[in-house]
């Protein structure tokens, strides 16, 4: 998801969110749950494949330590 001039912390508090409400849903009796990883322009990259690079690394992070959580920071 790209959300145009947020800050990492609001970013991060976000995808929190969102990340919280999905695990709150039951869809056809099965829990779904979602892992995420943040980037912000210009503190991560300075081009979109940077900034890719850099959310998929959190991503990878979250998913290491437990899943259904979001990264932003190293």
């Amino acid at each position: 998801m790209i959300v145009p001039e947020m800050q990492k912390d609001t970013a991060l508090l976000f995808a929190k969110r969102i990340q919280e409400e999905i695990d709150r849903q039951h869809v056809i009796k099965k829990k779904i749950t979602i892992s995420g990883g943040i980037a912000t322009f210009p503190d991560d990259g300075q081009n979109p494949s940077k900034l890719i690079g850099v959310a998929d690394e959190h991503l990878y992070k979250a998913k290491k330590d437990g899943r259904n959580r979001v990264c932003g920071y190293d």
